[in-house]
């Protein structure tokens, strides 16, 4: 029951109701028949309506998962209770990366950024740790299906990095 306080509580990150009504309002946008006389709004537009309706596909999804979980649940069937256990696990996983998607939703949130890493004056295991630091930024862009380019990787004699 503890997920399902968690997830529900999780609606307050964003406004369900406005959400749907930025829906409607970029959905009626594309319909005008001048939508297309401005290429990068109208792009931008689009953007804006597939990100707003992703969100509320998924928080419908997990919503429903979520209920269908409780009706499962009051069953009290105990030969469902692997596939609960296995479905709840889903759930939370699902849930967690509901909850970041939706942490990024503001206005500069979509942009690019500039990461400039510098071992500083520690010798070995400063070089050791910037290279470290680089490889987890770039795992981490990986798993969550970000774009990411290097620009200049500088390293010493010995192989470790002395600017990234």
């Amino acid at each position: 029951m503890l997920l399902v306080k968690k997830y529900t509580n999780s609606g307050a990150h964003f406004d369900l109701e406005k959400l749907k009504k930025e829906v409607e309002e970029f959905s009626i946008e594309t319909e005008k028949e001048d939508f297309w006389n401005n290429r990068n709004a109208a792009l931008e537009v689009i953007n804006k309506l597939n990100h707003s309706k992703n969100i509320l596909e998924t928080y419908t999804k997990l919503s429903t998962n979520c209920n269908d979980l409780c009706e499962l649940l009051d069953l009290e069937d105990a030969s469902l209770m692997d596939e609960i256990e296995e479905s709840i696990e889903t759930l939370k996983s699902e849930s967690r990366d509901f909850e970041l998607e939706i942490l990024f939703t503001g206005e500069f949130d979509g942009l690019n950024a500039i990461i400039d890493i510098h071992p500083g004056a520690g010798g070995t295991e400063a070089q050791d740790w910037a290279d470290m630091l680089y490889r987890m930024y770039v795992m981490y862009a990986q798993n969550h299906k970000m774009k990411m380019q290097l620009i200049s990787y500088e390293p010493e004699d010995d192989g470790r990095c002395t600017r990234v």
